[in-house]
């Protein structure tokens, strides 16, 4: 109880551990085993990981499906290299895990986008497949009850609201969390209740329990429809990667606020802590990156017509560019900044979500080149690959 009421920020008085120092002993020998395992697991994971993006990269078809595949594989070597940094370096681990935290509450996003994408390309075909479920049941904790997408007409605004709400809550709290370490007020070392990091975890937690169950109610509504996209394995990599792994963290810090996890003369509890974390870490992220090479398979994305000269090659610069460009996110955190200020504190009409049909390679080609073409029957217009026909508007064409 002593370690949650302390208003002491606990220091290391004896000595101090530093990165391959040998006078440690035992602690040395322990350490050096550690950075080897996690060493090689990292560098396994990101082999196999780059593999995976180059293969994407050289067969980028469809580029609204593709870019937030790359996103989320991108995943595995930043959060894995600043983890690992982060564990190198005990004493600047929090300016590494706030890189790493940022780009995972992007990550987030990107999962639940990709999801909207696979559902359909357009905010009608959305509406209309999600009105044709009755009932689906609902995901744990509430596994006794079904719930029915069809009559919930904000059920898409409310769930991406929902994970949205995380992603704007974790760049808060990290942002947060590095300028109080930097003005010495943030005390990484210490959980009690006098130093703000046991409060900006809490909300995290907190928040990110909303938007892992909130991907869950997606999941749920929409894996039946969409079983061909193995949305199983994906959902296995995504929530292991993005959700469990901070759990797993989080644990770790009660078992050092419990007393579990003792300091030593050279370690905080809290660094030891950081340092059981990155080597679990990289360990998992060494399957997950196996996975992934199923999940997240590019062999559906190969164009079987290999002699069509009308498809546009891209770059891997330009892919890249296009995979990584942020402003669909920023445009999400405005529009969601918005909401909640703006209508529902304000009582003000609701901000119009911006659209996410953005020609991002436009900036680096022409107008006319910015998607991958194919012929139509006719042999005489190109049509855009990715395109779709409103299903609302089918009966145009039924003749035809």
């Amino acid at each position: 109880m002593d370690y949650l009421t302390n208003k002491t920020c606990p220091r290391v008085q004896s000595k101090e551990y530093l990165f391959l120092d040998q006078s440690a002993g035992t602690l040395f020998v322990v350490h050096t085993i550690g950075w080897v395992t996690a060493s090689l697991f990292t560098l396994l994971s990101c082999l196999l990981t780059f593999w995976l993006i180059c293969q994407h990269v050289r067969n980028y078809s469809k580029p609204d499906e593709q870019r937030l595949i790359i996103r989320l594989l991108m995943m595995v070597p930043i959060y894995t290299i600043f983890d690992l940094l982060s564990f190198f370096f005990l004493k600047q681990s929090i300016y590494f895990t706030t890189i790493r935290d940022a780009y995972q509450a992007a990550s987030v996003l990107a999962f639940f986008n990709l999801l909207l994408e696979y559902l359909g390309s357009s905010e009608s075909i959305r509406i209309i497949k999600l009105s044709r479920i009755s009932s689906t049941p609902s995901p744990f904790p509430f596994c006794c009850f079904t719930f029915n997408p069809s009559k919930h007409r904000l059920l898409l605004p409310g769930l991406k609201l929902g994970v949205l709400q995380y992603v704007l809550v974790l760049y808060l709290t990290t942002f947060t969390a590095l300028i109080l370490q930097f003005l010495g007020i943030y005390c990484k070392e210490s959980w009690s209740i006098y130093f703000p990091q046991i409060h900006l975890v809490s909300v995290q937690t907190v928040s990110s329990l909303i938007a892992n169950l909130c991907l869950n109610f997606f999941f749920q509504a929409v894996k039946e429809d969409l079983s061909r996209y193995k949305l199983v394995l994906k959902d296995i990599c995504i929530n292991w990667a993005l959700f469990f792994v901070t759990y797993q963290e989080h644990a770790l810090a009660i078992a050092v606020f419990a007393g579990f996890i003792e300091p030593t003369d050279y370690m905080t509890a809290d660094s030891i802590s950081t340092s059981i974390q990155s080597v679990l870490i990289s360990i998992e992220f060494f399957f997950i990156s196996v996975l992934q090479l199923k999940a997240f398979s590019v062999a559906e994305y190969i164009s079987s017509d290999k002699d069509d000269d009308n498809s546009i090659p891209y770059t891997a610069l330009e892919v890249l560019l296009d995979a990584l460009n942020p402003i669909d996110t920023i445009t999400d955190l405005v529009y969601v900044v918005g909401f909640i200020f703006v209508h529902m504190i304000l009582r003000r009409a609701e901000p119009v979500q911006p659209p996410h049909k953005i020609r991002r390679l436009s900036s680096v080609r022409s107008s006319t080149a910015s998607l991958p073409m194919r012929r139509t029957e006719t042999e005489s217009d190109l049509i855009p690959i990715i395109s779709i026909v409103d299903l609302s508007d089918s009966s145009k064409f039924s003749d035809k």
